[in-house]
C-alpha cells in the first residue's frame, strides 16, 4: 500500500508555477521541478521565486526532443543549452545550486520512450555515451535513484495528467489516481506529474486527494 511519496513536476515553467509554489509551500511538501528550457526563456524569474522557496531545479533538456532521435552532440547541446538558464535563475534568485539533476524527455535515454534499457549495442553505445556525458558534466542521482546505473530520474507512477481526456474530466482523473493507488503494491512510488497551462487546473485536486490518503511527502 502507497504510505510514501516523491513528489517529481515535469516541463516547468508555466504560467501558474508561482502559484503551483505557493501552495506547495504552504503545506510545507518537498519538490523537484524539472524544466524546460524553451520555457524557463520565457519565464525565468517564475523559476527563480521556487528556487527562492527552497525548491530544487532539475533539467528537463531545451527542447523536449526524445534523446533516441537525436545525434550525441544534438543531445549534449539540449542539456547544456538549458544548463545555462538554470544558472541564470539560480543567480537572479541569489541562491547557490545544491545540486545538478536532470530528467530524460520521455525517459527515454537514447533507446526510446518506450525502452528503458537499450535493445542492440548501437542503442547501448548511445546510452552510455550519454550517461558518461551527464557524470562529467557533474549530474548527480537523487536519494530515490541510488540503486540505478542512470544518472537521470525515472519515476514510478505518471499520472497522465497531461491527457485531454483527464484534463476534461476530473472526476475521472480523480477515479484514475485512486485505481493505480489500489493496484499499486510497494510503500513509496515517485510520483509525476506535469505543469502547462492548459492542465493547471488539476494540480491542487491532484495533491488533495494524496494527502487525503495520508500520504507522506518525503523530502527530494
Amino acid at each position: 500500500m502507497l504510505k510514501r511519496v516523491y513528489l517529481t513536476i515535469d516541463d516547468a515553467p508555466s504560467a501558474h508555477l508561482e502559484k503551483i509554489v505557493d501552495f506547495l509551500s504552504f503545506y510545507q511538501i518537498p519538490a523537484v521541478f524539472y524544466v524546460r528550457g524553451g520555457f524557463v526563456e520565457q519565464y525565468c524569474s517564475k523559476v527563480a521565486y521556487a528556487i527562492s522557496k527552497g525548491y530544487l531545479i532539475g533539467n528537463h533538456t531545451y527542447s523536449h526532443s526524445c534523446f533516441s532521435e537525436l545525434s550525441f552532440e544534438q543531445c549534449q547541446h539540449e542539456i547544456l543549452k538549458t544548463e545555462l538558464l538554470i544558472d541564470a535563475c539560480y543567480a537572479m534568485a541569489g541562491v547557490i545550486r545544491p545540486k545538478k539533476v536532470v530528467r530524460l524527455p520521455f525517459g527515454d535515454r537514447g533507446a526510446g520512450a518506450n525502452a528503458r534499457t537499450a535493445q542492440n549495442d548501437t542503442e547501448q553505445q548511445h546510452v552510455m555515451q550519454i550517461q558518461k556525458f551527464l557524470a562529467a558534466e557533474g549530474f548527480e542521482k537523487l536519494s530515490f535513484h541510488h540503486a540505478s546505473e542512470y544518472i537521470d530520474a525515472y519515476w514510478d507512477w505518471d499520472t497522465q495528467d497531461y491527457k485531454t481526456r483527464h484534463i476534461e474530466d476530473l472526476t475521472g482523473y480523480i477515479k484514475n489516481m485512486a485505481s493505480f493507488m489500489e493496484n499499486y503494491h510497494h510503500e513509496s512510488a515517485v510520483i509525476l506529474l506535469h505543469t502547462f497551462d492548459h492542465n493547471a487546473h488539476l494540480f491542487q485536486p491532484t495533491l488533495s486527494f494524496l494527502m487525503a490518503q495520508s500520504i507522506a511527502f518525503l523530502p527530494i
